[in-house]
């Protein structure tokens, strides 16, 4: 077995050390391929560990490379049984304590990769700005906060914005069968993952709900989801106490038509709640920190699938007795779109007009046309409601 490694000494030892400190020095047979075990000369076996105290992950022992182990025997590691300690071997992956300090190492976990999902700390809800919003039962997905959505079957569920600070919670009702939240990865950020490993990671807790199904999926088409492959699948065991999960899964040849991560459960009935928050998508095997963001950042790059435009955005001044005729007003969109955005009907403060349609939509400005028989008053036209103009995927 490649993680169980032996030695034979010169002068064999007749029994296990009992003290710190004795050295094993061997050159590798095999690489490890995780948590590994060393037995000299013939004698019981006992976990090697790392300088941070915890078992070997994979790589930390080559083929061919000169282990050097230590003993030790305390109740700083392995509950006070003997253990051996990896000291070093040339070539291999080196094990260091989680860095607490300037001047220390910092482990991979430590290290912080990009994340990959908009709107990850689930602070940006344009939509419903906090409100509650129903999820009708086995209706299409519906999008809630930011580039996240929902949908579920049996009966509907609400979904809110935990706080000001972000997260996610469903509420179920009776009769419910199933919830859904998830995000789709356009292809200009996915392309990066193919043929990658990815890891996901989030904070998820519930009142009820035990067991929570994981799927990852590829568009079929660049950044179409009207037809998907799953790419993987797995099961998390959750708690009613918000835990971070994690899962890796190799994204495959097709990662750069788009990338969907979709949550599912079982029945969430009535009072019953589910909690998401804290979620983040990046490149590696491994789950790195997740960093604060600045919220602006967020709401730009939210802004890209979406924007909720206010009151008055849109503001076209006329004077008295002026504009008989045709004229235009544009409405400047904050970031450019992923796509020419879908405009929804909007409400005007005009009597004057006519008519008022979109003439024209573009990634980065909306234009509408404005028809007067009539001469208009001097208090202008404007939106007199907000509005949300969509280029999800």
């Amino acid at each position: 077995m490649s993680n169980a490694y032996t030695a034979t000494n010169s002068a064999p030892l007749a029994t296990l050390p009992t003290t710190n400190g004795v050295i094993q020095n061997f050159f590798a047979g095999s690489a490890n391929t995780g948590a590994s075990t060393f037995a000299p000369d013939g004698l019981a076996t006992a976990p090697i560990l790392g300088l941070g105290g915890s078992p070997l992950q994979g790589g930390e022992i080559i083929s061919g490379g000169l282990v050097t182990l230590i003993s030790y025997v305390g109740s700083a590691l392995n509950s006070g049984a003997l253990c051996w300690v990896l000291f070093e071997c040339a070539g291999g992956a080196q094990q260091v304590a989680t860095g607490t300090a300037s001047q220390q190492a910092a482990t991979v976990g430590q290290v912080p990769g990009a994340n990959l999902f908009v709107n990850g700390l689930m602070r940006v809800d344009q939509r419903n700005n906090g409100a509650s919003q129903t999820f009708t039962a086995a209706a299409a997905i519906a999008y809630c906060i930011d580039q996240w959505y929902g949908s579920c079957t049996g009966a509907n569920v609400t979904g809110q914005r935990a706080s000001l600070a972000g997260g996610y919670t469903f509420t179920g009702l009776a009769s419910n069968t199933g919830t859904l939240f998830g995000q789709r990865i356009e292809s200009y950020n996915s392309a990066q993952f193919i043929s990658a490993n990815v890891t996901v990671q989030a904070k998820i807790s519930s009142t009820s709900i035990t067991s929570v199904t994981w799927n990852a999926y590829y568009a079929n088409t660049q950044d179409n989801f009207a037809s998907k492959t799953l790419i993987s699948t797995g099961t998390i065991t959750v708690t009613s106490t918000p835990t971070v999960y994690n899962f890796t899964f190799n994204a495959g040849a097709n990662a750069a038509n788009g990338i969907a991560i979709e949550f599912v459960t079982g029945a969430l009935l009535a009072t019953q709640t589910l909690s998401y928050s804290a979620a983040k998508l990046e490149l590696g095997s491994a789950a790195t920190v997740l960093q604060p963001t600045l919220y602006s950042a967020d709401l730009a790059a939210s802004q890209r699938y979406g924007y909720q435009a206010p009151v008055s955005t849109v503001v076209r001044q006329v004077v008295t007795n002026a504009n008989i005729g045709t004229e235009n007003a544009w409405l400047w969109l904050p970031v450019e779109m992923r796509a020419a955005p879908t405009v929804p009907t909007v409400s005007w403060t005009t009597t004057a007009a006519t008519s008022i349609s979109v003439l024209d939509v573009t990634t980065r400005s909306i234009t509408w046309q404005f028809s007067e028989t009539t001469a208009n008053s001097a208090t202008g036209i404007a939106n007199s409601a907000s509005f949300f103009v969509s280029a999800v995927l």
